[in-house]
């Protein structure tokens, strides 16, 4: 049904008819950012860490570490922003050249030196999303992302029990709904 209707609004378009303009806008808000970072070293450790804040300023982070044992340890904490780290954390995501760095996913095949990050932040119109597997590829986006990097160390040194009756997650997100709207009438061929 959709696709049909994309059709027929294309056809109207090219024929030089008043058409309505969709786009998608956010309906619900309800994270601010989800973040993860892996790395891995020469003893086959993994140290995968990720934080998921929401709008109102909760957060949850997880560490999870696995070694040669291949059962992951598992670590949850939930907590609430300090004031200035939530003023903080929203100018880094407000911040122009950090909404600008695009969807780039490396890291095919074998990774050597995997040193991941890989965000997540709804937008107005759509969900900003990006990762890299290794500092290298990320190089070109440092200073963009060196803020929030910074950012979420702060988060991470921050004394927070931890919360051993809750499941971990991987953070995982709420869903983000968006919702179709109409704007201005667009013609091909204005009269």
């Amino acid at each position: 049904m959709t696709r049909n209707r994309n059709n027929i609004g294309l056809l109207l378009l090219l024929a030089g008819i008043a058409v309505p303009a969709l786009g998608q806008t956010l309906a619900s808000k309800t994270y601010l950012m989800r973040a993860e970072n892996t790395t891995a070293d020469s003893s086959s450790d993994v140290l995968h860490t990720c934080i998921l804040v929401y709008a109102d300023g909760k957060y949850r982070v997880e560490h999870s570490l696995q070694g040669d044992t291949g059962k992951p340890d598992d670590k949850v904490y939930l907590d609430t922003l300090p004031d200035e780290m939530m003023k903080d954390l929203l100018a880094i995501l407000a911040d122009a050249k950090f909404q600008a760095v695009p969807a780039v996913k490396g890291g095919r095949g074998v990774v050597q030196d995997v040193d991941s990050l890989f965000v997540m932040v709804p937008r107005e119109h759509n969900l900003q999303s990006f990762g890299f597997w290794t500092t290298k590829e990320r190089k070109p986006y440092q200073v963009e992302l060196k803020p929030l990097q910074v950012w979420m160390k702060e988060v991470m040194k921050r004394k927070v029990p931890q919360a051993k009756k809750e499941a971990a997650n991987n953070c995982d997100p709420p869903e983000v709904i968006y919702r179709t709207v109409e704007s201005e009438k667009t013609t091909l061929h204005p009269e």
